[in-house]
């Protein structure tokens, strides 16, 4: 899996950073490693995580663009290609270049690829309209509407999520604080006590604990999903 070189600074960088965090707490090579490892790993898959919310928003807001660009457009013509390559340079790339051979084909492509019930509708009323006629307003008007909450309603989502994981984010690093100002606060008393294995031992399953939380605390605020949109 080809991972963006940001995405793979931001690896290394915590992993980095794990190792010496552990080496300074631990005192301990293995332990440092396989510390280092393992939040490297849990980093990466964070990242994809993070990647994938954020292509799902990014979906979200291109068919919401796209809908509202074309009911405009629609205002001032019965044809929908003619709508669609009036708005074609306001939209994204996803939707670049669409023929008119093979127009609402294409749109169903993306729609699947995009999986947001709302659009799916949408493009399946642009069908209707045009095999059968009629109204192109009560057509739409409903899959417009779950279009537009869908949007609403997921960065909302994310907005209230956002502050959950600025807390959550904050109440990890206080706890690393708590193991560091132990080391430095009483070093001659952390030497002694992680001179026996079984304090390394629990110092160590206090970090790897720590990680994982941490690490489905971040996987369950990148869960967005709204059931029905």
């Amino acid at each position: 899996m080809k991972i963006k070189t940001s995405n793979l600074i931001i690896i290394i960088i915590v992993t980095v950073i794990s190792f010496i965090l552990g080496y300074f707490l631990l005192n301990n090579l293995l332990f440092s490693f396989i510390y280092c490892l393992i939040n490297g790993t849990l980093s990466f898959f964070m990242i994809k995580k993070k990647d994938k919310n954020k292509l799902l928003l990014k979906r979200i807001d291109n068919a919401y663009d796209f809908v509202n660009l074309m009911n405009i457009q629609m205002l001032t013509t019965n044809s929908l290609f003619e709508s669609y390559k009036s708005i074609e340079n306001y939209l994204d790339y996803d939707f670049a270049n669409i023929s008119s051979d093979n127009f609402f084909d294409q749109l169903q492509d993306i729609a699947t690829d995009y999986n947001l019930n709302g659009f799916k509708m949408y493009i399946n009323s642009l069908s209707i309209y045009d095999k059968d006629g009629g109204s192109y307003k009560h057509i739409q008007a409903i899959p417009t509407s779950i279009c537009q909450k869908t949007k609403v309603y997921y960065h909302k989502l994310y907005s209230n999520k956002q502050i959950k994981l600025i807390e959550i984010t904050s109440l990890y690093i206080l706890w690393l604080c708590v193991l560091l100002f132990l080391k430095i606060s009483i070093p001659d008393f952390y030497k002694l006590m992680i001179s026996e294995f079984l304090y390394i031992m629990l110092i160590f399953a206090l970090l790897i604990v720590g990680s994982i939380t941490f690490y489905f605390a971040i996987n369950n605020f990148y869960k967005l999903k709204i059931r029905g949109l």
